[in-house]
């Protein structure tokens, strides 16, 4: 009998992390679905407007030729004006090329770069250029925390730029864990993102409400880093739960001149009314986020 029950918890509890892993899959093809416009109608004129923009930016996004792809050199100090500078030059680029990748175009003008070897090899070089200039799972960004509250700063501004590089992860996923690059960047990613983590000992959820530039930035990130783990990997569903249970209390009132929402649904940043910028980008990140998730097991509460 005890060996039948052993049995019949490890078969449910093997189903259960497979559907869990179904549901991220899905909610990943979404976000997908929303960054390469894969359901577009192209017979809409303003759709063909915003499809001719991003592949005509080709040229620029595949042009690095003032940075030596072949020799990466001194690894990067991402506390440094210099090299945040150039990490952010980079995924610039990156980010616009890898969605000229991923976007077929219309059946009357496809688009000439959609999954195109050579492209893909670029993309490819690039990512490596990245982790061989040292951007991985130990790289310090600067202080996080301020002592005494659940109030922080992204420690860098390599961390607010950073929204380029994992939606460059989500979008050449497939192709970094083909060719045994994914985890690499994910640990990078992981350790961009790691505030949001349930591994971070400074966050206990005493406080509602979170940085505005944390909504905006890292309510990306680190949904990437679980949408784009492995199905089986062994913290994938905790680091989602997580990451839905940290959202949710970031969108809550935030009290005092915390940031970000306020009852009246003003935002605060800098310990003051900032709607104009990082309020307005942080609501538009998270309300992509929102429609990404909705629907699904993970829908924001």
């Amino acid at each position: 009998m005890k060996l039948l029950l052993a049995v019949l918890v490890l078969t449910f509890s093997v189903g259960s992390l497979r559907a869990q892993d179904s549901e991220m899959n899905e909610i990943r093809e979404r976000y997908l679905s929303w960054l390469d416009g894969r359901d577009v109608d192209y017979d809409d004129p303003y759709t063909m407007i915003r499809y001719n923009f991003i592949v005509n930016a080709y040229d620029w996004a595949s042009d690095y030729s003032s940075f030596d792809l072949d020799s990466p050199g001194a690894e990067w100090d991402l506390t440094t004006n210099t090299d945040k500078n150039e990490f952010r030059n980079v995924c610039a680029r990156l980010i616009e090329l890898c969605t000229i990748y991923n976007i077929e175009g219309p059946v009357g003008d496809p688009n000439p770069h959609f999954e195109d070897p050579e492209t893909l090899e670029l993309i490819l070089q690039v990512f490596d250029f990245i982790e061989g200039n040292g951007l991985d799972g130990d790289t310090y960004f600067g202080s996080y925390f301020t002592p005494g509250f659940e109030l922080y700063g992204l420690g860098s501004t390599a961390i607010l730029r950073s929204a380029s590089y994992s939606n460059s992860i989500l979008l050449m996923r497939d192709e970094l864990l083909a060719t045994g690059r994914l985890n690499a960047h994910l640990e990078a990613l992981d350790n961009i993102t790691f505030f949001w983590s349930p591994e971070n000992p400074h966050f206990d959820f005493v406080n509602t409400g979170t940085n505005a530039d944390g909504i905006k930035v890292l309510s990306q990130g680190r949904l990437i880093y679980a949408l784009c783990q492995e199905d089986g990997t062994p913290d994938r569903i905790e680091d989602m739960e997580h990451y839905i249970a940290f959202l949710d209390n970031a969108l809550k009132i935030a009290p005092g001149w915390a940031d970000t929402f306020k009852p009246d649904l003003m935002t605060y940043h800098h310990r003051g009314i900032y709607s104009n910028n990082y309020g307005a980008t942080a609501l538009m990140s998270v309300s992509a986020v929102e429609w990404i998730l909705s629907g699904s097991a993970y829908a924001l509460s």
